[in-house]
């Protein structure tokens, strides 16, 4: 699987979603569902970071995406940090941002994962 959904820390206070080689939508939306079941299984504030230095560019309609996001928002979410993302991943969220400004508020990006 291209995106491995864990627990970053023993607390389970941190989801850490690894990007590996090549990934899509399908891929993506995957691994929104296995964050989704790990935040509803605890009643605390849940941070992400998302290292995406492994990855390659990703394929697929990522507006179905920010959609979903829109849709259905974890309550519990916190931050997201994004480690190492590529320029077409930051040119996405910049888009997303226009689109929907509320959205990504709490979404930063780092170069590596001691800034994360």
């Amino acid at each position: 699987m291209p995106i491995q959904t864990t627990w970053g820390n023993p607390e389970q206070t941190v989801i850490l979603q690894e990007f590996q080689g090549k990934w899509n939508i399908n891929d993506l939306h995957t691994a929104f569902d296995m964050a989704a079941t790990l935040t509803e299984a605890v009643p605390r504030r849940i941070d992400f970071i998302c290292d995406l230095r492994p990855s390659g560019l990703p394929s697929g309609n990522f507006l179905s995406a920010l959609r979903r996001m829109e849709r259905a928002p974890v309550v519990n979410t916190g931050i997201t940090i994004a480690v190492g993302a590529n320029h077409y991943i930051k040119a996405l969220s910049d888009a997303f941002k226009t689109i929907s400004p509320n959205l990504l508020k709490k979404f930063f990006f780092v170069d590596t994962m001691e800034e994360a």
